[in-house]
């Protein structure tokens, strides 16, 4: 009986993968990488940071470690310190499944300050040395915000995987 449903549902699992189109089907097998490759290189062409030995000096400027900071410390803090006041305050609870390490996690995902980080950079700075030296502090904050985020995500994702099933 149970080889019996297991067929069925493969059989059913078939069925519905060619029920979709051509086009949805590409669409699915081409979007990790273009998410996970083609957008990010193309984000990173046309910032027009050139990295060279400077850019690696340039961490050390004020500049780019205000920007660090801001983005891979700042946007963190701000996000668990007023998700935890509205939670206090009343104003808002956490949903199922949310704790605080998914709050810290994604605080840490939105220190990924990229676009807007270089719209406002190009504002604020008149010198086009300090916009490169903040294109690199911003290079740096976002891959140690992704990074950072994205471990504390796993890690949360396995602790509940442990808990669900012991």
């Amino acid at each position: 009986m149970e080889h019996h449903r297991q067929r069925v549902f493969g059989e059913l699992e078939s069925a519905a993968a060619h029920a979709a189109s051509p086009m949805s089907r590409l669409e699915h097998l081409l979007h990790p990488w273009v998410a996970f490759m083609i957008m990010p290189v193309f984000a990173l062409a046309n910032a027009g940071l050139e990295i060279d030995t400077s850019t690696i000096q340039s961490m050390d400027d004020r500049i780019s470690l205000g920007v660090i900071f801001g983005l891979a410390i700042g946007k963190p803090i701000s996000v668990v310190l007023f998700t935890w006041l509205a939670i206090r305050l009343g104003v808002g609870t956490l949903s199922v499944g949310l704790n605080w390490r998914v709050i810290t996690g994604g605080g840490f995902l939105a220190g990924i300050g990229f676009t807007m980080s270089l719209f406002i950079s190009r504002l604020a700075l008149d010198n086009e040395g300090d916009v490169d030296v903040a294109k690199a502090g911003i290079l740096v904050a976002s891959v140690v915000s992704a990074l950072i985020g994205s471990i504390l995500l796993v890690q949360n994702g396995r602790s509940t995987k442990k808990r669900q099933s012991g």
